[in-house]
């Protein structure tokens, strides 16, 4: 997930061919329909993610929420792969006014303005995919999805979250494995955590038993959520400065104190690596010729 456009001309300088590589953005956006059924899931497992992921990014309260379950629930179970977030729209305006009364009324309305903007503009390509999605995600060695053209942070978030759904759900569905199939690295990883997310916890604490790695990559250690440090098991960790991941580091940090100097002096290209296996980090250097 390339929250900045950065990857691609970056494997291509460290020698992985273009051929390797598969770029989905913004104008050619994989065509994610977060309201596919094709992996087996229960309505209510369904339902329940799809809840979640967007009460966590449109900062639904309870009652929109629930307007949410209740329309989803009814209209899954009636169209498997057939619904959208136009049609979900159309369904809220299609509720009695007279039978709802005014709490209801003004919960459904709101709730109407927030999917509202998923319908339209950038949102209505990247979602707008009716049916079930046959293209696979991963079909090249390299897939990059990039989301640096995608204007609005919401969205980017909203986007980035369906997108995990469906690889977990893809993985989970094949079965435990030991072998690694898949690495996923999750840039900007900071701009995912604003808001509880239990797919982001069911991601970190089950995938690996799927066959999937993550690679998180975040500006600041002192806001990841405890279930990111507690299923990390090798932390790659660069200059840092504030006073706050200072003393986040320290703390999880064998002789963490003795360490404080370096971490503040990394130069460019050097990094502190500890696994949970070593009895200290070492310090790394590594040199690109660009």
């Amino acid at each position: 997930m390339d929250w900045h456009d950065e990857y691609f001309n970056l494997l291509q300088k460290v020698g992985v061919p273009s051929e390797m590589i598969k770029v989905y953005n913004a104008t050619n956006p994989y065509p994610l329909n977060p309201f596919d059924s094709r992996h087996g899931e229960s309505v209510d497992e369904k339902v329940s993610l799809i809840v979640d992921i967007m009460e966590s990014t449109l900062n639904l309260p309870a009652p929109q929420s629930y307007y949410l379950y209740e329309i989803l629930q009814k209209e899954l179970r009636e169209h498997a792969s057939g619904i959208s977030f136009s049609a979900l729209l159309s369904k809220l305006k299609e509720y009695s006014d007279v039978t709802e009364g005014y709490a209801g009324r003004e919960a459904r309305y709101a709730l109407m303005r927030k999917i509202r903007p998923l319908t339209i503009g950038q949102a209505k390509k990247l979602f707008e995919h009716v049916g079930s999605v046959k293209e696979e995600l991963i079909e090249k060695p390299v897939t990059i999805v990039e989301l640096g053209k995608v204007k609005n942070n919401t969205l980017r978030k909203i986007y980035t979250l369906f997108l995990l759904k469906e690889i977990f759900s893809t993985y989970t569905s094949e079965g435990l494995s030991n072998e690694l199939k898949l690495v996923i690295v999750l840039d900007e990883f900071h701009n995912l955590i604003s808001a509880s997310c239990d797919v982001l916890e069911r991601l970190f604490s089950e995938i690996r038993k799927f066959g999937v790695g993550l690679i998180v990559v975040s500006q600041t250690l002192f806001d990841l959520p405890s279930y990111v440090l507690r299923n990390v098991n090798t932390k790659i960790i660069h200059s840092v400065k504030t006073y706050r991941d200072l003393k986040e580091l320290v703390n999880i940090l064998p002789y963490g104190p003795n360490y404080q100097d370096i971490i503040v002096n990394l130069s460019v290209g050097e990094a502190l690596v500890y696994k949970v296996d070593m009895q200290h980090p070492i310090k790394v250097s590594i040199e690109f010729s660009f």
